[in-house]
């Protein structure tokens, strides 16, 4: 190939003449060729890029099969009993006919101090329960003069099995970390998992006849949650231990869930805000930044507010009518959903829901 091949420089090229290498062609050659090489591969990268997401994108549906799932569970649930362990449920209970004001005050100070420390601290908590199951304390005193429980059962008697789910108060040691880890020692299998939305340590006994849940809010592993999972007869009860869990919740200073609108309320709010009162409502972030204090935010909570960008060319109740907005509380971040229960330009915002953020 002549191109890739020279005669000696001066002399005509013969074809059995004495030839030298062509590097240069040679070298641009070997450029082109890694070029087009490379583009090819760049190509093909992109191509399987596009074909892996293309593939994936029907698995978009699945968060609406979650979330329709977990609406089927909240509305099995909405109408059972809720046993609340917290510092308003215990007083109540125990101050309850107390005439005595001067006890009364001393009762529920030595219960806020009781509950500060471990390991009830940071674990004050709610669960539900079907209507037709029955709640029994342990029956031992904590201390002094009134039953803090150290533990209650949940139970009922289900097709001639006793079905019990059981709660331990004080079965952890104050170092829960420690106790976890010797239980592990003992044989016990250890695995991470999720109790509802928070992160927990699930301990099943050597025999496998056990298992044991300790749930985890903010630092503080808490309150042992336990039941019996061998046996054929088991399988029904832990069908409703599982829906027992999924309603498990920390009680919060943070009032979190869906906000009850009252529709009459927002009409006429709407009328004074038509009127010229009140123009604040009309921004969602503003909304937030005024009424966040009615679930729990401080001050010092709302100047972490952060909404998302909102396109100057989009038109508030026309191309927006839902907005997330973050803010943080005791370094944990919370999703405040602003909407207009009457959707349209000129129409004012509330919130809707509170969220604590994954």
């Amino acid at each position: 190939m002549p191109f890739l091949t020279q005669g000696p420089e001066g002399e005509p090229s013969t074809p059995y003449g004495v030839k030298k290498t062509n590097w240069k062609y040679i070298l641009i050659v070997v450029i082109l060729a890694i070029i087009v090489g490379g583009g090819i591969l760049g190509y093909m990268r992109y191509f399987n890029k596009e074909i892996i997401s293309i593939s994936q994108f029907p698995e978009i549906k699945k968060p609406e099969k979650v979330e329709v799932e977990k609406s089927k569970i909240e509305e099995e649930t909405a109408n059972w009993e809720t046993y609340q362990f917290s510092v308003e449920s215990l007083y109540q209970e125990y101050s309850e006919g107390s005439l005595d004001k001067e006890w009364n005050e001393k009762l529920k100070k030595d219960i806020e101090e009781q509950m500060k420390s471990p390991p009830f601290k940071d674990c004050e908590f709610e669960i539900k329960f079907p209507k037709d199951w029955k709640v029994s304390r342990y029956p031992w005193p904590l201390h002094g003069y009134y039953p803090i429980p150290s533990g209650i059962s949940i139970s009922k008697l289900l097709n001639g099995i006793n079905c019990q789910l059981d709660i331990d108060m004080l079965a952890a040691p104050e170092n829960i970390s420690q106790f976890i880890n010797s239980l592990e020692n003992e044989g016990y299998l250890k695995k991470e998992v999720r109790v509802n939305r928070y992160p927990a340590i699930e301990l099943t006994d050597p025999t496998g006849s056990r298992v044991s849940y300790f749930v985890k809010n903010n630092n503080t592993y808490c309150l042992p949650i336990s039941w019996d999972i061998q046996g054929e007869g088991n399988k029904k009860c832990i069908e409703f231990y599982n829906q027992m869990l999924s309603t498990f919740r920390f009680i919060e200073e943070i009032k979190i869930g869906k906000v009850e609108i009252d529709y009459e309320e927002i009409k006429r709010i709407q009328q004074s805000v038509d009127e010229g009162h009140q123009p604040w409502r009309l921004n969602p972030v503003m909304v937030v930044m005024s009424e966040a204090w009615r679930y729990g935010f401080t001050e010092e909570d709302i100047k972490t507010i952060y909404a998302p960008h909102i396109d100057p060319r989009w038109v508030l109740g026309k191309d927006i009518t839902a907005l997330p907005v973050e803010i943080t509380h005791k370094g944990k971040k919370y999703e405040i959903m602003v909407i207009q229960p009457f959707p349209g330009e000129g129409k004012i915002w509330t919130i809707s829901e509170i969220k604590l953020k994954e």
